[in-house]
């Protein structure tokens, strides 16, 4: 939906006539909206104030009136959700453009960039195939900050979407807390949350893991052995319920959750030791099918750890795979799931953890040491952060989550929609008062 509203303000902004298309654009527009007036990142989804904001103007544009129902109540979830000053970097910078937005108050992507050498520690060359696509034009708007003509005018402060925010007087509002306030209200995680990846504390791990295993001990046939839980059940678990509550699904509606293992165990005449080299992908995968009610229940994590790692061990045998791959191959792209319903939710963890990351050993080519060892859990030569870009096709990147591993200091490193924060800071919370 964003793209169709995104092309209107590209051809309002060249000066193109919309007049010709603006019924059949209309109603597809108010196709997609949610019965909140709100709409969503995709179809289904919650409301996106990003999103309906978007929306709510390539209305405008095509002569919608911000006074008929479907309008009212677009506003009414706008201003419920902060308004336009909550809104995404790139739809501050497709305002900015028609002067609804302070160009002052839009993130700086300084063009130079472009002049940085591959050998910088920021350059183009850093970001992924799809990000230099898009950076690079950004770049140059951002540089040269046009303002485009609305249907009202052209002006660098136009009020067209004043009726969206909660204080149009106000519309200088910073993307996030300046580094200054961060500091100074001692909000560290809020400045660790800007420039890293997602740590769930070690601690915080063992605590939810010891509370699944007590609940098994309690639930399990009298002398039957206790199942085997990894840490790594634990975190998907947490993140799967975390991803659950965010998006908010029917309470019936399946969530699948999709988990990756080693496959060269089971196919051992495939890797012999010392035959030969191998580059290339050896995992499969794991199936497991949820329902969302049953997990936003699940306050100890015990439903969905206990399933998942109860389906990965019926998927991780010789015959299950070979039987998934047969079904894969003459099946692949032309047809509904293999597993579960239509309209089911999919999720997907990568277990990274798998490949050690953290603990590959650098110390070869480590020319001085920074930090003192004494000030850092990690040994000399040992990463303390990794940086995992991924492409996608098909599905959201935000119903991933890579676990990239476990560093020396015990704690566990997330790439996942920043939606978890919040979760994150709450369970934080419960372990400092616990």
């Amino acid at each position: 939906m964003s793209v169709t509203a995104e092309y209107i303000f590209l051809r309002q902004a060249l000066g193109l006539d919309l007049k010709a298309e603006a019924a059949a654009y209309c109603r597809y527009l108010l196709s997609q909206q949610n019965s909140d007036g709100s709409w969503g990142l995709a179809p289904e989804y919650p409301g996106d104030v990003s999103t309906s904001t978007e929306a709510y103007l390539a209305l405008k544009i095509l002569g919608t009136s911000p006074h008929i129902p479907v309008m009212q109540r677009a506003r009414a979830f706008m201003l419920k959700s902060g308004g336009i000053a909550r809104v995404r970097v790139f739809t501050r910078i497709f305002l900015a453009t028609f002067g609804l937005f302070p160009w002052r108050a839009v993130p700086e992507l300084p063009v130079e960039l472009m002049l940085l050498s591959s050998i910088c520690p920021i350059n183009i060359y850093k970001f992924a195939s799809w990000a230099r696509g898009t950076i690079a034009p950004l770049l140059i708007i951002c540089h040269h900050q046009p303002v485009y003509s609305l249907p009202n005018g052209k002006s660098a402060s136009n009020d067209y979407l004043d009726e969206l925010w909660l204080d149009c007087t106000n519309k200088n509002v910073p993307y996030g807390l300046p580094l200054w306030e961060l500091m100074s209200q001692r909000e560290f995680a809020g400045l660790a949350f800007g420039v890293l990846d997602i740590r769930l504390p070690g601690r915080c791990v063992d605590r939810m893991r010891k509370t699944v295993l007590q609940e098994l001990a309690v639930t399990a046939p009298k002398g039957a052995k206790m199942p085997f839980l990894s840490e790594g059940d634990v975190v998907v678990a947490w993140w799967v319920r975390t991803m659950t509550k965010a998006l908010k699904p029917a309470p019936d509606r399946t969530i699948m959750v999709m988990n990756v293992f080693n496959v060269w165990n089971l196919f051992a005449e495939w890797f012999p030791n010392g035959a030969a080299g191998l580059i290339g992908i050896s995992f499969f995968y794991s199936y497991t099918l949820l329902v969302a009610r049953n997990i936003l229940q699940d306050i100890s994590l015990n439903y969905v750890a206990s399933t998942n790692r109860k389906a990965l061990v019926e998927h991780r045998t010789k015959q299950q795979v070979e039987a998934m791959t047969a079904i894969q191959r003459g099946n692949f792209m032309r047809a509904a799931p293999m597993v579960g319903d239509s309209k089911m939710l999919f999720m997907a963890a990568t277990n990274q953890h798998k490949a050690r990351y953290l603990e590959t050993d650098w110390s070869e080519a480590v020319i001085a040491p920074g930090v003192p060892l004494s000030g850092r859990p990690h040994a000399l030569g040992r990463p303390s952060y990794i940086n995992d870009i991924e492409y996608c096709r098909g599905y959201p990147t935000r119903n991933i989550v890579r676990i990239i591993g476990k560093d020396a200091a015990g704690d566990w490193h997330l790439f996942a929609w920043p939606v978890i924060h919040q979760e994150l800071m709450d369970l934080i919370e419960t372990e400092m008062r616990n």
